[in-house]
C-alpha cells in the first residue's frame, strides 16, 4: 500500500526549508550586532557628510567668486582699453574739478548697459582718493568706494588688477581694482564694484541644498531665503568661529560653518556662513535603527512561515518568469520576478530582474540624456566607450543671448525668471533642432549650438542660418503674447562662425561634456555679445560658407577681445528685428557731421565716429511686421547711393557727355519670409537709368520673385520672377554691396561690341564695315548697361557639400537690352538658357563654371530680312564662363575668363572674342581698402570676304583703381580712376573719375 505524502512532509523534508530555518534562529543574534555597529557608524558618516558638504561648498564659492572676478575684470577692461577715461581722472587732477569724471564715468556705466557693476572709484598714482560714484551719482566722500588696502596693495606689484570686497554704508559689495592709465602712462586706479545681494547667496544656496549668509560688522547683509529671525542671528554669532556647530532651529537640525571672504589686508573682515540640514543625513541612519528592530522580533516569525510555504509555493517562480518574459517583450521593463528560493530558480529570478533592471536603467538614462543632451550625442555617451579628448572637425557654432535679461528680471521673483527663461530656451531649441543642430549648453541667458559635430549633414552653415531666423520668428511670437499681456518684449543677439574645432568629450573622467572648442567658436561668441536685440552678426569668411544665397549689410571691421586683428562683421538682412529698443541705440548722424568726417578724411586725419551716432538701419528703427504666430514676417531694408562723374575729354560712348554731373540711386528692398520654405523679394530702384548719365530720375521694378523649398531638410530651391542672371561669378556680387570694391563693373560686363540684334548685314564684309561706323552700330551693340541684366525667367539652385549649382531659363540673351527683360515672353526669338556650378576647394579658393545659350536677335529687324528659310530663333550667342575667387587674411583677389562666340546672318565665320579681369583687393587698416582691376577683350580674325582674314573689331583694355573708407557699419565712401585704351573710333583713352557715397539701411 502507497503512502500519501502530505504538504506537511514535503516541507519537513525540503532542503531548502530546512536551510532557511536553521538560519532564522541566527537572523536574530546578527541584527542584534548589526544595530550596535549603525550606532557607532552614525557618527562617522555624519562627520564624512559634513566634510562632503563643506568640500562641496568651497567648490561653489569659488566659482561664485571667480564668476563675480571675471566680470569685474570684462568690465574694467573694457573701460580702460581706451583712453577716454584715463584722460577724464588726468582732467580732474590737474583742474581739481571731478565733473569731467563724473560725466565719463557716467557714459560708461551708460555703455556698460549692465544693473550688475554699480560702483566705480578712482584714484591718483599715488593711491589717493579723488573720487567715488554709485549708480551714475557722485558720492560725498572721494574714499568712499575706495578699498585702501587693495589699492596699496596693487601699486607696487606686478598685478594686473586685485580682488575683494569693501562694505560701504552697510551693504557688501565685490570690488575689482585695476590700473587706469592714459597712453600708457599711470594716472591713477579704477575700483569697479557690484553689490553682493540676497540674489547671489540664494543661488549659493540653491546650489547647496543649503542656507547662506553674508556677514559683516555685525550683521546679516546677504541671505538666502530660509535665513531669518533666531536662525540669521545664530548664523551671524557663528562669523568668525572655528570648525562646525550644530544648531536647533525651527524644528529642524542644523550644522554651522563660517569662512573669511577675502577683504585685503587691513579691511574690515567679512564672513560667509553656511548653514547645512542634518535631517537628511541623520534620517536614514535612524531609519535603520527602526527597521533593524522590527526586523530582529519578527525574524524567526517570518523565516518559519517562509519554510512552511517554500514548497508549496515552489513552482510560483517559474510561472512568475513565464509571465514577466511576455511583459518584458511587450516594452515593460519595471515587471519584476520575486526570487523566493535560493537554489537555481531563485538565481534566474535574480538574474532575470538584473536584466530588466539594466533595461529600465538604459532607458531611463536615454530619457534623461534626451533632455540634457541632444539624441546624436546621447546615442555616443551610451556606446559605452566614453573617453577624453576629440577630434578636429569642422563646425558652424550659434551663440543666442537674451538682450537686457539682467535688468528686465530685476526685482522678479526667481520662479518667475525661471519659468521666462525656459520660455525662451524652449523656442531657441527648437529651432536648433529642427534644423539638425546639437544644443551644446545654456549659460543663463545664453544658449550655444552647434551644427556639424557630432554628425554633418554638409550644409551646416545653412542650417545655422535657418535656425536663427527660426529664433528670431519664434521670440517675435513670443513678444506678441507678452506684448498683448502687458509685459515688455524681449530681444536676442546670434552670432554664427564657421570653421575648424575641436570636438568632443571635455572635463573629468567623472563627469563629462560633450562640446566644441577654438578659435572659430570664440569669434561666434565674441559675434553674439555684438549682436543688437534681433541682429545675426557673421563674418566675411561666413558668408563664403552659405550654399544658399542670403542678404547681408557690412558693418564695418571690428576688434574683438581675444583676436589679434580685427574682422569684417556683416549682418544677415532677413535678420529682422526681435526686439523693439534697438532703435533707441542709434540716431541719424547730421549732415553737418558726415560732411565733416569727409573734410577730416580728406586731411589724413584719423576718424573713428562714434557707433552711436551712425545712420541707422531700418532693422534698428523696427520696421518691419511679422504675423502674430510668426509665420508671415516682412523685412525692408535699403541702399542709397550717391555717386559723381567726372569725364574725360574724350567723350566716352556709355557717357554722351564731358561734363561732370551726379547721378544718386535709391533702391528699396522687400523681403517676405512665409514659413521655412517660401521666401520672395522685391527690389524697387529710382535712379538716372541703367546706364547713368545727366538725365531725370525715374523709378522701376529692377526684381522681384519667389523662393520655394520643396522637401525640407534638402537644400534645392525653386525661385520664379524677375532676377539677376545667374551667369558668371561678377553679377551675384551685387547682392553683398560690400563684396565689391569698384564702382563700374569690369569690361567683360560693360562693353558694347558692334553686333547688332536689330540690324542684318548682308555678307562678311558688310559685317566688317560696322566697327569703323560707331555712331550706327556701336550703339546698337551689346552688351548696354552698366550692371548685369535682370531678366525674367525661372531657376533651380541648390548645394550639396561643397558643390553649388544653379540651372535657369531667361526670356532673353544675356546681351539683350534693358527693355528686353521685362517681356513676359521669350518672344519670337526664344529663351536663353543658363546654367553654373561651383566647387569650394578649400576655404580659401572657389572655383566654377557658366554656361549660357540664347537667340540674340530681336523680333523687329530694321532692315534686310534674314536668309530664307530662318528665323531669330536660328542665331545664337553662346558663352562659356569660368571664374576663381580666393580670400586669405586682409587680401582676396577674383577673376574670371569669358569665352563668347555669335552665329551671325550671313556670315560665313563664327566671330569669336575672349574676354577677361583680374582683380585684387586688400584692407590696407580697420575700416580702409584698396583694389585694382585690370580687363581685356580680344576679338577673333574672321574672313573678308576676298581670300584675306581680319579681326572683327577693335581690342580694348581696361584698368581701375579704386580705394573705399568705411565710415560706419552702414555708410562708405569709394573712389575709383578709370582709364580704357582702345583703336576703337574715336580713338584714344577714355578716363573717367568716379566718387561714391553710399548708405546701407
Amino acid at each position: 500500500m502507497t503512502r500519501r505524502t502530505s504538504w506537511l512532509d514535503r516541507v519537513r523534508h525540503s532542503f531548502a526549508a530546512k536551510l532557511l530555518l536553521a538560519l532564522a534562529g541566527s537572523v536574530g543574534v546578527l541584527l542584534l550586532v548589526t544595530i550596535l555597529s549603525v550606532r557607532a557608524q552614525t557618527r562617522r558618516q555624519v562627520a564624512v557628510a559634513v566634510e562632503r558638504s563643506l568640500a562641496q561648498s568651497r567648490n561653489v564659492f569659488a566659482q561664485q567668486e571667480g564668476e563675480l572676478r571675471q566680470g569685474l575684470e570684462t568690465t574694467a577692461g573694457r573701460w580702460v582699453g581706451g583712453n577716454r577715461l584715463g584722460a577724464a581722472l588726468d582732467d580732474a587732477l590737474q583742474s581739481g574739478s571731478t565733473d569731467i569724471l563724473a560725466q565719463t564715468a557716467s557714459y560708461e556705466f551708460q555703455l556698460a548697459a549692465s544693473r550688475d557693476t554699480v560702483l566705480a572709484g578712482f584714484t591718483d598714482a599715488d593711491g589717493r582718493p579723488v573720487a567715488s560714484v554709485m549708480n551714475d551719482r557722485m558720492l560725498a566722500g572721494p574714499a568712499s568706494a575706495i578699498p585702501g588696502p587693495l589699492v596699496s596693495w596693487l601699486l607696487p606689484s606686478d598685478s594686473i588688477g586685485a580682488f575683494g570686497y569693501h562694505l560701504l554704508n552697510g551693504r557688501l559689495f565685490a570690488v575689482y581694482v585695476t590700473r587706469l592709465p592714459l597712453f600708457d602712462n599711470l594716472v591713477g586706479t579704477l575700483t569697479l564694484g557690484t553689490m553682493v545681494t540676497d540674489s547671489v547667496a540664494r543661488d549659493a544656496g540653491v546650489a547647496l541644498g543649503a542656507e547662506v549668509c553674508f556677514v559683516a560688522a555685525g550683521r546679516c547683509v546677504a541671505s538666502s531665503r530660509g535665513v531669518r529671525g533666531g536662525m540669521a542671528t545664530q548664523m551671524v554669532a557663528m562669523a568668525g568661529a572655528r570648525g562646525t556647530r550644530r544648531v536647533n532651529w525651527g524644528g529642524r537640525r542644523w550644522v554651522l560653518t563660517a569662512d573669511r571672504i577675502s577683504t585685503g589686508a587691513g579691511m574690515q573682515q567679512a564672513w560667509r556662513v553656511t548653514a547645512f540640514p542634518l535631517d537628511g543625513v541623520l534620517g536614514p541612519f535612524e531609519t535603520i535603527q527602526r527597521a533593524e528592530v522590527l526586523a530582529g522580533a519578527f525574524s524567526l516569525a517570518l523565516a518559519i512561515l517562509v519554510g512552511l510555504f517554500l514548497s508549496r509555493q515552489f513552482a510560483r517562480p517559474v510561472r512568475a518568469l513565464v509571465a514577466a518574459t511576455e511583459r518584458v517583450a511587450a516594452g515593460d521593463y519595471d515587471v519584476r520576478v520575486e526570487a523566493t528560493t535560493g537554489d537555481e530558480l531563485g538565481t534566474l529570478a535574480d538574474a532575470f530582474n538584473e536584466m530588466t533592471h539594466g533595461l529600465l536603467l538604459k532607458e531611463r538614462y536615454r530619457g534623461v540624456l534626451d533632455k540634457v543632451v541632444s539624441r546624436e550625442i546621447a546615442d555616443e555617451l551610451l556606446k559605452g566607450e566614453i573617453t577624453l579628448g576629440g577630434e578636429t572637425r569642422r563646425v558652424t557654432t550659434l551663440f543666442a543671448d537674451v538682450r537686457g535679461f539682467t535688468a528686465m528680471t530685476e526685482g522678479m521673483e526667481p520662479q518667475r525668471v525661471i519659468a521666462l527663461l525656459n520660455e525662451v530656451m524652449e523656442r531657441a531649441a527648437e529651432a536648433i533642432h529642427h534644423e539638425g543642430g546639437v544644443v551644446d549648453k545654456f549659460v543663463g541667458d545664453e544658449v550655444m549650438a552647434v551644427f556639424g559635430a557630432p554628425v554633418s549633414r554638409g550644409d551646416d552653415a545653412d542650417r545655422a542660418v535657418r535656425a536663427a531666423l527660426r529664433i528670431r520668428a519664434g521670440i517675435e511670437a513670443l513678444n506678441a503674447d507678452r506684448a498683448a499681456r502687458g509685459e515688455p518684449t524681449l530681444g536676442m543677439g546670434i552670432g554664427i562662425n564657421c570653421g575648424r574645432a575641436v570636438a568632443g568629450n571635455m572635463g573629468s573622467t567623472g563627469r563629462l561634456n560633450y562640446t566644441v572648442l577654438g578659435e572659430s567658436v570664440n569669434v561666434a561668441s565674441r559675434l553674439c555679445d555684438q549682436a543688437g536685440p534681433g541682429e545675426i552678426l557673421v563674418v566675411q569668411p561666413f558668408l563664403a560658407e552659405l550654399k544658399s544665397p542670403v542678404g547681408a549689410v557690412p558693418l564695418g571691421p571690428r576688434a574683438f577681445k581675444g583676436i589679434s586683428a580685427p574682422l569684417e562683421v556683416y549682418a544677415l538682412r532677413a535678420a529682422g528685428t526681435a526686439g523693439g529698443d534697438a532703435a533707441s541705440s542709434t540716431t541719424t548722424l547730421p549732415a553737418a557731421a558726415t560732411a565733416a568726417i569727409a573734410l577730416m578724411l580728406g586731411m589724413g586725419l584719423a576718424v573713428t565716429p562714434a557707433r552711436a551716432q551712425e545712420l541707422p538701419t531700418l532693422q534698428e528703427l523696427g520696421i518691419g511686421w511679422t504675423s502674430p504666430g510668426g509665420f508671415l514676417q516682412v523685412t525692408p531694408s535699403g541702399r542709397l547711393e550717391i555717386a559723381g562723374y567726372v569725364p574725360g575729354n574724350v567723350p566716352a560712348w556709355l557717357i554722351p557727355t564731358t561734363h561732370a554731373f551726379v547721378a544718386p540711386r535709391a533702391s528699396l528692398f522687400v523681403d517676405l519670409f512665409a514659413g521655412e520654405r517660401v521666401y520672395g523679394t522685391v527690389e524697387l530702384r529710382a535712379d538716372r537709368g541703367e546706364a547713368p548719365a545727366d538725365r531725370p530720375l525715374r523709378g522701376r521694378i529692377e526684381q522681384a520673385y519667389l523662393r520655394v523649398t520643396p522637401l525640407a531638410g534638402a537644400n534645392v530651391s525653386v525661385q520664379a520672377g524677375k532676377f539677376v542672371s545667374p551667369f558668371g561669378g561678377w553679377p551675384q556680387r551685387p547682392a553683398v554691396p560690400a563684396e565689391e570694391p569698384f564702382i563700374r563693373p569690369p569690361l567683360p560686363y560693360d562693353y558694347r561690341t558692334i553686333i547688332s540684334p536689330t540690324f542684318v548685314s548682308l555678307g562678311s564684309a558688310g559685317f566688317l564695315t560696322w566697327k569703323d561706323r560707331p555712331r550706327e552700330f556701336r550703339a546698337t551693340g551689346a552688351p548696354v548697361v552698366w550692371n548685369a541684366p535682370y531678366q525674367l525667367g525661372a531657376m533651380v539652385s541648390g548645394a550639396w557639400k561643397a558643390v553649388g549649382f544653379r540651372a535657369a531659363v531667361m526670356n532673353s540673351a544675356p546681351s539683350s537690352e534693358p527693355r528686353e527683360w521685362n517681356r513676359l515672353g521669350a518672344g519670337e526669338h526664344g529663351p536663353s538658357w543658363v546654367a553654373h556650378a561651383s566647387v569650394q576647394v578649400v576655404p580659401e579658393l572657389r572655383i566654377g563654371a557658366s554656361w549660357n545659350r540664347g537667340s540674340f536677335l530681336q523680333d523687329e529687324l530694321t532692315n534686310a530680312p534674314l536668309p530664307s528659310g530662318t528665323s531669330v530663333r536660328d542665331y545664337f550667342q553662346e558663352i562659356w564662363g569660368f571664374e576663381a575667387a580666393f580670400a586669405r587674411g586682409p587680401v582676396a583677389a577674383k577673376g574670371e575668363l569669358l569665352l563668347d562666340r555669335w552665329d551671325v546672318p550671313n556670315v560665313a565665320d563664327y566671330p569669336r572674342d575672349v574676354s577677361f579681369y583680374g582683380e585684387a583687393r586688400v584692407k590696407v587698416t580697420p575700416g580702409l581698402f584698396a583694389a585694382a582691376r585690370y580687363s581685356g577683350i580680344r576679338f577673333d580674325r574672321i574672313s573678308n570676304g576676298s581670300g584675306g582674314e581680319v579681326m572683327w573689331d577693335y581690342p580694348i583694355d581696361r584698368l581701375q583703381l579704386a580705394a573705399g573708407y568705411r565710415l560706419g557699419r552702414t555708410t562708405e565712401v569709394r573712389a575709383e580712376y578709370l582709364l580704357n585704351s582702345t583703336d576703337a573710333p574715336p580713338a584714344g583713352s577714355d578716363d573717367l573719375v568716379s566718387i561714391q557715397w553710399s548708405w546701407t539701411f
